[in-house]
């Protein structure tokens, strides 16, 4: 019986793929048989097979046929355009139509017009207009010509007009900037003054004497100018002054001073103080390494801060099932457990207040007590021309400052050679005037 419904089965089924066979087999014949029904006739080539020749440079002519053809396409194209309100590029043809006039009767008995040489534009104008024309050109670029050549004239230039006015703050700018007029005047009479006389001698060559520092002087405080003077020699009441302040280095401080105050006079200087003992460049009364801020006393306060963790730690139990421990305490903490958490935490916190501080700070703090003897070493030696000028002095370009035993000619201020130009100009100006 199984047999049998196998059987009955297998035939169904093939049954069924042949019906299903024959029906894709007939909608596959049908599509195929309409598409070639249903196929529109072939439209006729309007391509001229003749036309592609001409695409290579050749001296080809165009079909009269072609010509036509290109021109209807042309048409099509353009009445497609307008109806779609969109754009067509047309083709041109690579040679016209030639249209000839009917000849008249007239032109048939008229004289032929001779034909231009090639190379030669027919204007419309005679020989005699040409010629005309050709030299009025001539006789135009010849008086340009002759107007280049020409020199110009004042009368020619524009006049020039000083912004800010005669004695506006423009002018007087002007004046002040290094390379003017005014300037270099004031520096051709600085310089006539100083050949005149030679530079005169205030300070030796690596002249060493010995002075005091005369202010306090602090290394954590390096910025604030420091000042030194001397007491005893030749140049006693001279004081020197070191802008760049003390600069640390090693166990004592480097003194550089640049300036001296002498006899009424600034001058420019190169000198160092040097230790009086040892003639070196570090200056010093007292070093202090602060070995109890930065060692000292941060350890004691971590120790107590280690004390402090014993504390937390103490009535404390452990309690392990063999994978996790847990921390417990019996019984509430008493009153000492507490106190010494507290100062435990606090003396922690100090001593990384304390560590910072010490890595913020320098190592060492040097100072220099007001009237520490030193040693001057000039570097170099002093002369007049070092003089500086006087600010607020009131003499003129032309004065020079006397001085005996080390004499100096302090340089005219900008303010002082404008007020002395714009003098001289205004009693020019009032010279002219006058003689008008």
């Amino acid at each position: 019986m199984s047999d049998q419904q196998n059987s009955g089965g297998r035939n169904i089924m093939l049954m069924m793929s042949l019906i299903g066979a024959a029906v894709i087999a007939a909608g596959g014949g049908g599509y195929a048989l309409w598409s070639w029904y249903a196929k529109p006739p072939e439209a006729a080539s309007r391509v001229d097979l003749n036309r592609v020749a001409g695409t290579a440079q050749s001296s080809a002519q165009e079909s009269p046929a072609y010509r036509e053809l290109l021109r209807e396409n042309n048409a099509r194209g353009a009445q497609s355009a307008a109806a779609q309100n969109g754009s067509f590029i047309a083709s041109i043809p690579l040679q016209q139509d030639v249209i000839v006039p009917q000849a008249t009767a007239s032109s048939r008995s008229a004289t032929p017009v001779p034909r231009p040489a090639s190379g030669q534009q027919t204007t419309g104008r005679t020989q005699e207009q040409e010629k005309a024309l050709n030299e009025a050109r001539q006789k135009a670029l010849a008086g340009l010509l002759v107007r280049m050549q020409k020199a110009p004239t004042a009368a020619d230039l524009p006049e020039a007009q000083v912004l800010g006015g005669k004695d506006g703050g423009w002018s007087a700018w002007r004046d002040s900037l290094p390379g003017s007029d005014v300037q270099l005047a004031a520096d051709r009479r600085r310089q006539d003054v100083l050949s005149g006389q030679p530079p005169v001698e205030v300070v030796a060559p690596y002249w060493r004497g010995p002075g005091e520092i005369y202010t306090g002087v602090n290394s954590d405080n390096g910025a604030t100018p420091v000042l030194g003077r001397f007491t005893t020699g030749p140049y006693a009441g001279a004081v020197l002054k070191a802008s760049d302040g003390a600069k640390l280095s090693g166990d004592g401080v480097i003194i550089h001073f640049t300036t001296m105050a002498f006899a009424g006079q600034n001058y420019k200087i190169d000198a160092y103080a040097l230790q009086d003992d040892t003639l070196v460049a570090n200056v010093s009364t007292d070093v202090e390494h602060h070995y109890f801020r930065r060692i000292i006393l941060p350890s004691i306060l971590k120790g107590i801060g280690g004390t402090g963790d014993l504390y937390a730690q103490s009535n404390t139990q452990l309690l392990s099932n063999g994978f996790n421990t847990v921390t417990t305490r019996p019984s509430t903490p008493d009153a000492s457990a507490v106190a010494g958490v507290i100062v435990g935490d606090t003396a922690g916190q100090a001593a990384q207040v304390l560590t910072s501080d010490a890595a913020r700070l320098p190592d060492r703090t040097v100072t220099v007590n007001n009237g520490q003897v030193v040693a001057i070493q000039f570097m170099r030696g002093v002369y007049s021309t070092d003089a500086e000028a006087p600010q607020g002095a009131s003499s003129t370009a032309n004065s020079a400052v006397a001085f005996t035993g080390g004499s100096s000619n302090p340089s005219p201020s900008a303010a002082q050679l404008r007020t002395e130009t714009q003098a001289r100009i205004r009693a020019a100006q009032q010279k002219e005037g006058a003689n008008e």
